[in-house]
């Protein structure tokens, strides 16, 4: 290749363009003289379509006067090529299926208000999560602890890196006045079925010990 080539465009629409205005073609004539329409060739020209190498290989160089510049003529393909593998690469990232999070599991029920302000408490909340094995609210009555704790869950089930993966449970416990069924409970309460020849601890045990965690 010519030295004189190397100070040629960097794409294969330009050099195109370059290439017919040198030769003195309007885009009509060199879309004839191929087999293109004008408008096919204005879009390659403007690097908005992809070039087909074969056709490029075959009719590009004769009709852009080209027989005596096998370098040029070389580069032209070159590009032609490498615009083709852009279009092929780009092509595929755009039908590429999307990988998508499955939902967190969870069992918490949508809240009847939008929950406004807090930011600070739940910043620290959603903090202290992944270094501790048990977080508690505490607090007078009514001053939203509940709603603040509900808010964090939920919050936890749309984290991109959620903790928790195999899901966020609410158990209700206030209501019970036996505490020897809080086990029979947390269990209905996770989907565990009971087993009669086993305690009920140790079945919930069981079954939370294989969930998991992700990895900090």
């Amino acid at each position: 290749m010519s030295n004189s080539s190397n100070l040629l465009p960097n794409t294969f629409g330009e050099l195109l363009r370059h290439l017919r205005q040198r030769a003195h073609l309007t885009q009509e004539a060199l879309g004839r003289a191929v087999g293109y329409s004008r408008a096919h060739v204005a879009r390659l020209e403007s690097n908005q379509r992809a070039p087909d190498v074969s056709t490029v290989r075959a009719r590009f160089p004769q009709a852009l006067h080209l027989a005596t510049e096998d370098g040029t003529a070389l580069r032209l393909i070159e590009l032609a090529v490498v615009a083709h593998e852009v279009a092929l690469k780009q092509e595929s990232l755009e039908t590429a299926p999307v990988e998508r999070m499955e939902p967190t599991p969870h069992n918490l029920f949508e809240p009847l208000t939008s929950f406004i302000g807090r930011a600070d408490e739940l910043r620290e909340l959603e903090q202290l999560f992944p270094t501790t094995r048990l977080l508690t609210l505490t607090g007078t009555g009514g001053t939203g602890k509940t709603r603040l704790a509900l808010e964090l869950a939920a919050r936890m089930t749309h984290r991109q890196a959620n903790p928790f993966v195999d899901g966020v449970w609410m158990a209700e416990l206030a209501s019970l006045s036996d505490p020897t069924t809080m086990s029979q409970t947390l269990l209905a309460m996770l989907g565990l079925q009971e087993e009669p020849s086993r305690p009920v601890l140790m079945t919930l045990t069981d079954g939370l010990h294989s969930k998991q965690h992700a990895e900090r």
